[in-house]
This record gives C-alpha cells, sequence and structure tokens, in this order.
C-alpha cells in the first residue's frame, strides 16, 4: 500500500539528493559564537523559526509541516507549543534541519509513522557527538560535501550517521557503498532485512546556507 514501507523500498531502493523544488529563502549559517540573528521575510528572528518559515524552507505543503508538528516529527519550543491562542508556535534551529532532512522521505510516500523514527534518529544523532554536529555545520557553510546514511536496526527503530568521505576518495559512492554495508552488518546493530538508504545533505540543508 501506498505510504507503508514495503511500498517505499519498492520504489526508491536508495534516495538521492537530486529532486528539483522550490526552494525557501537563503538564510545565513549560524554565528554559534555571536549568535547573528536571521532575516526571514523582512523580520528578525533569533534562530528559531515559525511553520510559515519551516514551510518556506523545505518547500513542502504547509499542511505536511502542519502535521509534521502535531504528530512530533518536528517539535516546538516549549514555550510556544501550548501557549494558547495568538501565540505562533516557534521551532528551534535543529528543528528546521530536521525538516529540511525528512522532507525527500515525506516525497516519497512514507508514512507518518516511518517520519518520526526518521526524525528521531537524526535527533539523536545530530546531539549524539560534537563531530555530529561538526559536520552538519560545515555542510551548511558550504565547507564540505557530506551525507546522512539511515538504516533500519529494529522493526521500529532507524538509525542515523552523518558521513563525510575522504575528498581524496577515488570514488566516493564506492565509499558511501562500503560504509552503508559496514553498518547494515554490524554485530551490534545488523540484522536480517535490513534497510539502508542515503541523501547528500548539501542538497537539502542549502536552504539554510
Amino acid at each position: 500500500a501506498a505510504g507503508s514501507m514495503s511500498h517505499y523500498v519498492a520504489n526508491n531502493p536508495l534516495v538521492k539528493g537530486d529532486i528539483h523544488r522550490r526552494r525557501g529563502q537563503r538564510l545565513p549559517p549560524l554565528d554559534t559564537q555571536k549568535r547573528k540573528p536571521y532575516m526571514i521575510n523582512d523580520m528578525t528572528d533569533f534562530t528559531s523559526f515559525t511553520l510559515a518559515d519551516l514551510t518556506r524552507l523545505t518547500g513542502a505543503k504547509r499542511r505536511s509541516v502542519q502535521l509534521w508538528a502535531e504528530a512530533g516529527v518536528i517539535r516546538a519550543d516549549k514555550t510556544t507549543e501550548r501557549a494558547g491562542t495568538g501565540t505562533h508556535r516557534r521551532f528551534p534551529r535543529d528543528e528546521a534541519i530536521i525538516a529540511c532532512l525528512v522532507h525527500p522521505f515525506a516525497m516519497r510516500q512514507i508514512s507518518i509513522g516511518e517520519l518520526l523514527n526518521v526524525a528521531t534518529a537524526i535527533r539523536r544523532h545530530l546531539n549524539e557527538t560534537p563531530v555530529s554536529r561538526d559536520i552538519v555545520e560545515r555542510v551548511i557553510s558550504r565547507e564540505r560535501e557530506a551525507y546522512l546514511l539511515l538504516t533500519t536496526t529494529g522493526p521500529d527503530f532507524w538509525g542515523a550517521t552523518f558521513f563525510e568521505p575522504d575528498p581524496k576518495s577515488p570514488n566516493v559512492y564506492e565509499a558511501i557503498g562500503v560504509h552503508m554495508t559496514n553498518l547494515l552488518h554490524h554485530k551490534d546493530h545488523g540484522r536480517a532485512g535490513a534497510i539502508a538508504m542515503a541523501i547528500l545533505l548539501n542538497t537539502y540543508l542549502k536552504p539554510l546556507t
């Protein structure tokens, strides 16, 4: 059935970052030292985003972004989540990153439950080590090229890895394939029937550049 994992895998064995979609307004990279504000739609905003901002950034439909927020795929700041009528939900920068990376999977009709698993895996890895965050920041700053590798490591569990190929590697795609194969056969997480997918981070984080 459309939206099921079997439908997704059958039609998309490898997710590539080659989708052409409408882009939102470009944003400057975050100055993590001085916390410089972004300018979004002629309004100053200190590294937080509204649903309208995320819609522009991802190119997704507004209703889709609303559904992600309602389902917990993206998490609003707690102070605005249930602040009552007249208060717009605002989302931290990490959630904007997650929204950008979830969108290509949503475009391929992956179910909302699986989108939640994907977002959870990305969020966990983004905060796992300083190296993970550094890779993402270098991509947003256009310093390097890197990939998001996703693997199923359990019936309802996804694992995420930000993979930065060696620029001296003669075959980047071969390096990605080897790395993904190692993840699938890892002694601690590998399992029969596991699935691996990859997207180019630079393609989907470009609106944050």
